[in-house]
């Protein structure tokens, strides 16, 4: 029992660090859009933090990513099955939280083709670029706020009955 706890809380901060990534990233796409409306020196210290901003999302992500491949590797396939099971709780919340992405996305899509249409001034890689940053900020803050931590709540509830 106390592996399949460690093996849950494992997976829960792997999934936390992999989302700071995503936002990382997020937060990347953002700079980007804001790169391609300045112009100057501005330009040159967006540049310099949007660098930074990718090296920090691979940092969080590639980590995970390998000691994951490692270690699923010696793992035989019914164990391994566990991991990638589509009932569990990581797996729909991470569904609930591309439904949600898109949903935002969509909506997103229909503003910025109105906006389009009023001002030219925006170049298209402006407009993808907020896209995908909307998209992925959208995801991981939605799989975070859906796989928060409820315990304290539960265990109040059970302390009083």
């Amino acid at each position: 029992m106390s592996s399949e706890i460690q093996t849950a809380e494992v997976t829960d901060r792997h999934s936390k660090y992999m989302l700071i990534g995503i936002f990382f990233f997020s937060m990347k796409f953002a700079v980007s859009a804001g790169m391609s409306v300045t112009e100057g020196t501005l330009n040159r210290y967006l540049d310099y933090l949007e660098i930074a901003l990718a090296i920090a999302g691979v940092a969080f992500i590639v980590p995970i990513c390998v000691w994951k491949l490692i270690r699923l590797r010696g793992l035989p396939t019914s164990k391994r099955i566990l991991y990638f099971a589509p009932d569990s709780f990581t797996v729909d919340a991470i569904k609930r939280s591309q439904q949600f992405s898109w949903k935002i996305v969509f909506f997103l899509l229909i503003m910025l083709e109105i906006v389009s249409r009023e001002t030219q001034q925006f170049p298209t890689v402006f407009y993808i670029q907020i896209t995908i940053s909307v998209m992925l900020g959208m995801f991981a803050a939605s799989f975070l706020y859906i796989s928060r931590d409820t315990d304290e709540t539960e265990n109040e509830i059970d302390h009083d009955a």
